[in-house]
């Protein structure tokens, strides 16, 4: 599920310009496809979820007693992660499920995080491909991964009828 968010990265930008420049049965096709990687980032979320848990199960192990005194401070990088991770779940409203601009928001939030790797990359001599997110092993089977859930939760979306070209019209009489 961490290759969600890489593949977020690389078709919603060509997807949302897409459908900028395509008409009629193509635009609604690229429309579906953006509303159903904008859904796939819940399973993102999810790891995200996940991932906090185990970091809280990993402090609570060391039994490490926090000071009462100490202010909570919530700055940028706090606010990010609860909109990473919440987001996600608006995407399940199929008015907003193919949003261009909450798409390009949660696409500027997801690349926040590779424009800070790539600038530390450049200041070491460490590349920023390392990261877990950046496996290129197995990434022919990562790919296949993404692309059967995408077909899964297409077709899900078309059977119950969840596509945001499936909205019905309504028609003032």
């Amino acid at each position: 599920m961490e290759f969600f968010d890489t593949a977020y990265i690389w078709l919603a930008p060509f997807l949302i310009l897409f459908s900028l420049f395509v008409k009629d049965d193509k635009k609604k096709f690229v429309l579906n496809c953006l509303a159903v990687i904008n859904v796939l980032l819940i399973f993102h979320s999810i790891f995200i979820i996940r991932q906090f848990y185990a970091l809280i199960q990993w402090v609570l192990s060391m039994d490490v007693k926090p000071d009462p005194n100490q202010k909570v401070e919530i700055g940028w990088n706090e606010i990010k992660s609860w909109i990473t991770i919440l987001l996600p779940f608006l995407f399940l409203i199929r008015r907003i499920s193919a949003n261009r601009i909450l798409s390009a928001f949660m696409l500027f939030l997801l690349l926040n995080d590779w424009f800070k790797l790539y600038l530390i990359s450049l200041k070491s001599n460490w590349s920023m491909f390392e990261s877990h997110n950046f496996y290129v092993y197995n990434l022919s089977l990562k790919i296949m991964h993404y692309t059967s859930w995408m077909i899964f939760v297409y077709a899900l979306f078309w059977f119950v009828k969840k596509l945001p070209s499936q909205q019905k019209i309504q028609t003032t009489n």
